[in-house]
Formats: structure tokens, sequence, C-alpha cells
């Protein structure tokens, strides 16, 4: 349960009433990959859970992260990654590239309208305390890997990217945009960033031995082409054919034969009164489409507001359970105990 308005008002975001780690990385591109920490890669590993480090003041920042919170060594022998502060509040360590950016300089006006020259703001106001350690990450930016040095404070992420321009290097991600987009996640949207990495997307298919699963990689590129989440098409393929595998139904007749990834209806009638296609690829092509032209663009992005169309009760369907069985299909694949 979240808090949804400025009241203190809270509910649950979706039919399992269960609240979700947010999937959202902390830094770059918002799409994730195995090296991509995310915010929920520091559940364990902040303050917010209790967790602290001891002084390190002198040593250098020699641990890189993944999405998973696993850790390597690694040492680039950069400056400004030695750990000059730590603050006792939290209990952490501060690295020398933020502590400079904290003790930016610059001219101002004074009270007086007088040119002076002081530090620009307040680190504790503007940032809050660290609530993690640092770390390096290969995060993607701009389509590339990136090497970046982050840190989770109260109120804002913080990056040093050695490759930048100087006056770049240090930077803030936006948590705003953040939350809003783990805000989407929690209400399951056919839109918006990927709940699965392309290796869980397959692994997935694999485990329902699905008919194609050697066209993996183009049928999730396609997906997020369209700027759709693989992982909510995913659950409805899953859920309208067990990925393509599930025999035996509509009056006995084999509606596979469709390659109809979401069971479509429409003009060129196959088995069962839905769309045939000629591949699983044009199946699915064809799937995007609809939920970009008629959900999508509609107002119908949340699966809460689509259902009820898309599996409407009118034709036999129990809405409730087609709703609560996504969620926990997309739940589930990403690690949560529904």
């Amino acid at each position: 349960r979240v808090q949804i308005d400025e009241n203190g008002a809270v509910a649950a975001l979706n039919p399992l009433g269960v609240g979700t780690p947010a999937n959202i990385p902390v830094v770059g591109d918002p799409g994730t990959t195995e090296a991509t920490p995310t915010y929920a890669t520091f559940t364990d590993y902040s303050s917010l859970s209790g967790f602290r480090s001891p002084d390190r003041r002198g040593q250098f920042v020699t641990k890189l992260i993944d999405r998973s919170a696993d850790t390597v060594q690694f040492n680039t022998s950069d400056s400004k990654a030695e750990v000059v502060r730590y603050e006792n509040a939290t209990g952490h360590n501060v690295p020398r590239a933020f502590v400079d950016f904290f003790n930016t300089q610059g001219q101002v006006l004074d009270a007086s309208g007088k040119k002076v020259t002081e530090p620009l703001f307040d680190p504790v106001y503007l940032f809050g305390f660290p609530l993690t350690e640092p770390y390096w990450a290969k995060v993607m930016v701009g389509g590339k890997s990136t090497l970046v040095l982050l840190q989770l404070f109260e109120r804002r992420v913080l990056t040093y990217t050695p490759s930048n321009a100087p006056a770049w290097q240090v930077e803030m991600g936006n948590v705003g945009l953040h939350y809003l987009a783990w805000r989407k996640q929690q209400e399951l949207s056919f839109s918006g960033p990927a709940r699965l990495s392309l290796a869980k997307f397959k692994a997935v298919l694999q485990s329902y031995k699905s008919p194609v699963i050697g066209e993996a990689d183009d049928l999730y590129a396609t997906i997020q082409n369209y700027g759709l989440d693989p992982a909510v098409a995913l659950a409805f393929f899953v859920r309208e054919s067990g990925a393509g595998t599930a025999v035996g139904y509509c009056n006995g007749q084999n509606s596979l034969d469709n390659k109809n990834w979401g069971n479509v209806r429409g003009d060129e009638n196959g088995v069962c009164g839905f769309q045939r296609f000629p591949s699983w690829k044009a199946g699915l092509d064809a799937w995007c489409r609809l939920m970009i032209k008629y959900y999508v663009n509609r107002g119908l992005d949340n699966i809460n507001k689509a259902v009820p169309i898309y599996a409407p009760a009118a034709d036999g369907n129990d809405v409730n359970e087609y709703l609560t069985s996504v969620y926990r299909l997309v739940m589930r694949w990403q690690d949560y105990r529904v």
C-alpha cells in the first residue's frame, strides 16, 4: 500500500495488494540490463534496512555492482573515487567526486545585490545524507554501456562519469521521473520500461517449452520498438495460449494454428473466430499495433482499465481472474513472492 494523495490516504495499486520494489534504473537509460542497478538492487544495502558501513576514509571505491546486487572487485585508480568523508548519521562513505561537488562555489548576489563568491547550495538540504555506499556500475547511457560511480542519497541520486566533460562529470538522477515510472510499474501498463531483461524473457519462454523460443530476440525487440513492456506482452501470450502451447481448447479445435499472440478477433477469421497469421512474429506485430491504437492511445494503458474491454465478461471471461493472473505472472517473473 502506498500514499495516493496529499492527505495521506493509502491504497493498493494492483489487484494483489502488493507494493513491489522499484525495478527502475537509478541512472542512465530507462531500459534495464543485467549490469544496470535499480532502486530494488539496494533493498538490503541501504540505511533504510539498517545497513551501515565502517569508516573507509583514505581508501578507494573498489566495488562494481550489477542489477542483482552482486559485486566484484574493481579499481580504476581514479583519484575522484577516494573516500574523503564518512557520514556517521547514516553510516556511509562519500567519495571525493561528490564531496568536491558539494563544495562547489560560484558567483552569486548577496542580500544587498553585491556579487560575492560562496557555496552554491547546502548539500544536506539539497541532497540529504547518503543512504548507500558508493559503487561503480556499468549503465546504459544513450544506448552505450558507460562506467559511472553512483551513490543514493536521501533526496537525490548522484553519479560521477569520468568519460564526461569536466563540467558534467557529476550529475543528478531524475528521481521524480523514476518515482512516476515506479507508480506506473505498480499499475501495470502496456507501455513503459521493460520489467524483464531479454535473458529472463527467454527463460520464461523456455519454461513453457514455447515454440517461439528461437525467435525470442526478435520478438523482444519488436515489443520494445513499439514502446511496450515485454513482460506485459509475454503475460498476455501466456494467459491466452500458454506461450503457444495450450492445445485442446476452443471446442476441441487448435487455435494455436492461428499464431495469434493475444487471441485477438478480426475480419480474417481463423480457428475459433480469432485472426490467423502466417507467423508468431506477424501475430505479435498485430497485437502490438492493436494495443497502441485502441488502448494506449485511448487512455486505456493501465490493464485494470483495458482487460474489461479486451476480455469482457460478456465473452465468458472472469475479468478479476484475468487481471490477477496477469499481475501474478509478471510479479513472479520479477522474483516477487506472490
